[in-house]
Formats: structure tokens, C-alpha cells, sequence
């Protein structure tokens, strides 16, 4: 069999299986297009992005045969000491709470991953309306300072301080009196608080995103535990992503460990 003869095997096979069932059939070409992505990039980083133990993730999981557990899903990570030279990760994938009992095989999480993550939005929230208003006050503050000094180099006293006290509050609080500053140097103080802010509105637009695809009630498929290579990781992979730093607690992975030990450790007497 040649190239051609199993891409025309394949193709019919697909277009069969489409006929049964559109939805998985998408799944297939989505996760196909995903494999062939992987195939042309063939890149194998020096470093990889470490883990925590008990961190959540979103895993492509692909299209898995039978009871096997497929698609993009959280996870959380169970390896106990991540590495940056390992491709690899072992997980258990969470699914959201349906209202049905939940078998031996897993664990019923609660809410606390959806709180978490709803607390950073609504803390990003507070935090970029404070920043916005401070910003506001501060841009104002420096057109009167700026017009009212023209040399380079200003000497901090407790009367520049208190006519300008924004900006020495906010933006300059580490300058003490008796010390120069400069317009340059504000400028650039201006121009970190600036980009700070802008990096907020991403996060906050990120966990919003991600909140709107979440559920209260998580369930740890722990039977479905599994090692998984880091490429399939969609998020965390930068700072801005909504799930970085979002971690279950230490009771909630100690029920999973529970149930690892119920699940694949051996008893004595076995």
C-alpha cells in the first residue's frame, strides 16, 4: 500500500464515520490537525516549564479509543518533583460535576478550583480599578510637576512632597528626601506602570475568558491517571494565562492520594 491508497483509505473511512457521528468526526480532524502540528514543528526544547505538584492545567488530551478519556479537559498535576529537562508530566483529569453519584473511582473535588480561580478575577478587579484610578491622578499630578520643573535634576524636600504627593505615594515612593530626581526618570517609572497595566488587562481578560467555560463542581478521574507529554499542555504557559498559580489544596490532594493508594497500590496480602 502506497501513500496514496491509505490517505484514500483514511479519507473513506472518515467520511463514514462522519455520516454516524458529526460531532466525534470533528474531533477526529481536530486532533488530526493538532498531531500533524506536532509532526512539522519536531521541536524538543532544551527546557520545559515545571509543574507543582497539585497545579491545574488544561490538557488536549486528543481523540482516545473506547473509555479513555479525550479532548481538552483540566487536569491537575500529581508528579512530585517536576523537572525543566522532563517532556513529561503525570496528571488526573478533572471533569465538571453532573448531579450523578460519583463511582469509586473518583474523587469529588467541590467547587474549590472554580473559587479559586472566580477569587484572582475578582482580585485582578479591584486591583486594575485602583490602578486606573491612581494612573488618572498621577497623569494629572505630573503636568503641574512637569511645567513647574524644567532642570533635569530636582531635590526632594517635604514641600515637593506634599505639593506632590501622588506621585511620591504611587510612583516614586523610594525616593527619600534630600535625594534628586529627574523628569527622565518619572517618565520611565510612567512607562513600567504603564506596561504593568497593560499585562493586568490581559490576565483579567484571560481568567474572565476562562470563567465563562467553568463549572462550581470538579471530579478528579483518578482511574484515568496517566503521563502525559508537556506539548499537550494548552495552559499555564505564561505568566497572563488565566490558570497560572491556580492550585488545589493540600486536603483536597490528599483525598486524591487516598484514592491513588485505594486504586493501584497493592495490599500486603494480595
Amino acid at each position: 500500500m502506497n501513500d496514496e491508497e491509505l490517505l484514500n483509505r483514511i479519507l473513506t473511512k472518515l467520511n463514514n464515520f462522519k455520516a454516524k457521528d458529526s460531532k466525534q468526526h470533528f474531533n477526529i480532524l481536530k486532533w488530526f490537525n493538532r498531531l500533524v502540528s506536532f509532526a512539522l514543528s519536531n521541536h524538543h526544547p532544551r527546557n520545559y516549564r515545571a509543574y507543582s505538584r497539585g497545579q491545574i492545567l488544561k490538557v488536549d488530551f486528543g481523540f482516545n479509543v473506547g473509555h479513555e478519556l479525550g479532548g481538552v479537559h483540566y487536569a491537575v498535576t500529581i508528579t512530585k518533583r517536576d523537572s525543566t529537562r522532563s517532556g513529561t508530566l503525570a496528571v488526573i483529569p478533572l471533569t465538571s460535576f453532573k448531579n450523578k453519584k460519583i463511582n469509586n473511582y473518583e474523587v469529588d473535588l467541590g467547587p474549590e478550583f472554580y473559587n479559586h480561580v472566580e477569587f484572582v478575577f475578582e482580585r485582578l478587579s479591584r486591583e486594575m480599578f485602583q490602578s486606573t484610578i491612581s494612573r488618572q491622578l498621577i497623569a494629572t499630578e505630573f503636568e503641574s510637576f512637569e511645567s513647574e520643573f524644567e532642570s533635569t535634576k530636582i531635590l526632594v524636600s517635604p514641600e515637593i512632597r506634599n505639593k506632590y504627593n501622588v506621585i511620591f505615594t504611587h510612583l516614586m515612593f523610594d525616593v527619600n528626601d534630600g535625594q534628586y530626581v529627574s523628569l527622565d526618570n518619572i517618565k520611565r517609572k510612567l512607562d513600567d506602570q504603564l506596561e504593568f497595566y497593560n499585562r493586568m488587562i490581559i490576565k483579567n481578560k484571560n481568567v474572565m475568558d476562562e470563567l465563562k467555560f467553568m463549572k462550581p463542581g470538579s471530579i478528579g478521574k483518578v482511574e484515568q491517571l496517566r503521563n502525559i507529554s508537556k506539548k499537550r499542555i494548552i495552559s499555564p504557559l505564561n505568566s497572563s494565562d488565566a490558570l497560572h498559580g491556580i492550585r488545589l489544596s493540600k486536603e483536597s490532594m490528599e483525598k486524591i492520594n487516598k484514592k491513588i493508594i485505594d486504586i493501584f497500590v497493592f495490599d500486603k496480602q494480595s
